[in-house]
């Protein structure tokens, strides 16, 4: 079967792309290569001389679901049938987004940084690990070269995340940090062992949907 997907995350995963999105029905979907939740190659996210963003529209071939215990919404996708449809506009897509912005995940009900990866295994079926979350003034910042935060409240929630998408192209000739009303694409990463530490999920800023 053929989707299109309306991209709302293109970020960076050990070398890969990690592509999310709503498809036609609303429903988050993030197409991986394999079972395991690979990335989709940054070659195969490039339309031109850009990466894919948010709002784009891409189509592919599903062949199965893939869920993770902590990522519900993986779909294995046959890669050579990934194609570039258009790049959407806002106003057409507000129905959609506006639904998703409704939906408030278990794992963003509180604004932590990170997840024990013991207790997400104890939260039962598959974890939904996207969400969009409205704010209205994303600040996007650079505290190390190469690394970019968001910080935003979405109603009286104060988040400060990693911000994943290097390749957005409102990150050239950044000329101030508020960058306004938003759609946070937030996502739950695979877990992560720091310094022999209890594995952890961070929460990442996959995606930002500006919303003026």
């Amino acid at each position: 079967m053929r989707q299109e997907l309306l991209v709302l995350a293109n970020s960076r995963k050990y070398g890969a792309r990690c592509v999310a999105g709503l498809d036609p029905d609303g429903n988050w979907v993030r197409p991986v290569a394999a079972r395991s939740g690979a990335g989709i190659p940054s070659s195969l996210t490039r339309v031109g001389t850009r990466s894919l963003q948010p709002l784009d529209v891409v189509s592919y071939k599903l062949i199965e679901h893939a869920p993770l215990p902590y990522q519900s919404e993986n779909w294995v996708i046959d890669l050579d049938s990934l194609r570039f449809v258009r790049s959407a506009a806002l106003n057409e897509e507000q129905d959609r987004l506006s639904a998703a912005s409704l939906s408030r995940p278990e794992f963003v009900q509180d604004t932590a940084p990170t997840l024990m990866a013991d207790a997400v295994a104890g939260m039962g079926p598959p974890l939904a690990s996207l969400a969009l979350l409205p704010t209205n003034n994303v600040r996007v910042v650079e505290p190390e070269p190469g690394h970019w935060r968001a910080a935003f409240f979405s109603g009286d929630d104060p988040w400060s995340l990693p911000f994943t998408d290097e390749l957005w192209p409102n990150l050239e000739n950044l000329t101030s940090p508020d960058m306004g009303s938003a759609l946070v694409c937030v996502s739950l990463a695979e877990p992560y062992e720091p310094h022999g530490n209890s594995p952890r999920h961070y929460k990442l800023a996959a995606g930002i949907v500006l919303t003026p």
